[in-house]
Order: structure tokens, then C-alpha cells, then sequence
């Protein structure tokens, strides 16, 4: 009996740190298919589509642009701050 495997990319991360990196964990938008489309978080807070905040709510705010997503968390991850720092902030120093 042959069976057909079935792969789907369900979680992609945009971060400005490289896989490996210490600080990677913290500054990290995540790019995360739900039933409802695709939701941006950084594993605390969920984005809207307007890159607004919801502070306790990762996966309440899906956007159904699966680009639309990734441009977002291409444009928070280096502006994700964690004690006052911004991802951005960290790498440069």
C-alpha cells in the first residue's frame, strides 16, 4: 500500500536575528496559519493588519492575505522590543 505524504508550511518566523542567535527567541514575529487565515504574533501579543498591538491575543487577529502577513512581520521584527529594546536596537550593538 503506497500512501501520498502531505507537507504544510503552517508557521514561518521573521526575525532580524539568525537561526542560532541567543536573542532570536525574543525578537521573533511569527507568521501562523489558523482556521480563520494568517495570524501575526510574537508569541505574546497578536498584530492586526495595522500592526496594532492585542496584548494576550497571538492568534485573534488573522489577516486572509497570506502576503499581507508576511510583509507585516517582515516590518515589526525589527521593531518587536522586549524590556525596553528594540530587536533592532540589540543587533546593532
Amino acid at each position: 500500500m503506497t500512501f501520498q505524504t502531505h507537507l504544510d508550511v503552517t508557521r514561518i518566523e521573521a526575525s532580524v536575528f539568525p537561526i542560532g542567535d541567543v536573542n532570536r527567541r525574543y525578537f521573533t514575529a511569527y507568521i501562523e496559519q489558523t482556521p480563520q487565515g494568517w495570524a501575526v504574533h510574537d508569541g505574546h501579543d497578536g498584530y492586526d493588519a495595522d500592526g496594532a498591538p492585542h496584548p494576550g491575543e497571538p492568534l485573534r487577529h488573522p489577516l486572509e492575505d497570506y502576503d499581507a502577513a508576511l510583509l507585516l512581520a517582515v516590518k515589526l521584527a525589527p521593531t518587536l522590543t522586549v524590556n525596553g529594546r528594540m530587536a533592532a536596537e540589540v543587533a546593532a550593538a
